[in-house]
């Protein structure tokens, strides 16, 4: 089903003439007929309007698979529902693991790395560009890795202690 389709079986089911949707939006009322009959598209922030006036969601206006009307403050109930019963604890532990996971394969490429570096007496014209390239590469993103998840572990703790 069209955009055009749903805007106009939706106007007719809330008894709304062309003339009064248009008002609404602040548009002309042919630019209502010229989205109903798929000629044109309605511009962003009327699709957002749109939404609201029918309480409905931007997936059901935009997706011509979608048929079926889903309203768009049951969708956002669920979704908050469904995180807020996530405890912080478990989302950082997760967090944790990944990044622990992260960091143990890099981990042995720094360690070579870092023994290049330390063989070279810290002076890198001494490595070869590769080398040196890899460790200010992986440097950084191993101190963030680490930092992260320092960061989980600080809040896992805090989470406990409560």
């Amino acid at each position: 089903m069209t955009l055009g389709a749903k805007l106009q079986n939706l106007r007719k089911q809330t008894g709304m003439s062309q003339e009064t949707l248009a008002g609404q939006l602040g548009v002309s009322r042919q630019a209502v007929s010229r989205w109903e009959l798929d000629i044109s598209l309605p511009e962003t922030e009327n699709i957002i309007k749109l939404a609201k006036i029918f309480n409905v969601s931007f997936d059901y206006l935009l997706n011509e698979e979608i048929t079926e009307i889903s309203k768009s403050n049951d969708k956002k109930i669920e979704k908050t529902e469904k995180y807020n019963n996530v405890p912080l604890v478990t989302v950082c532990v997760l967090i944790a693991v990944a990044v622990a996971i992260a960091v143990l394969k890099f981990l042995p490429t720094m360690f070579i790395l870092s023994a290049q570096f330390i063989s070279a007496g810290f002076n890198t014209n001494l490595m070869s560009g590769a080398a040196v390239m890899a460790l200010k590469f992986y440097t950084p993103i191993v101190a963030g890795m680490i930092s992260i998840l320092c960061l989980m572990i600080y809040i896992i703790n805090k989470q406990k202690n409560k």
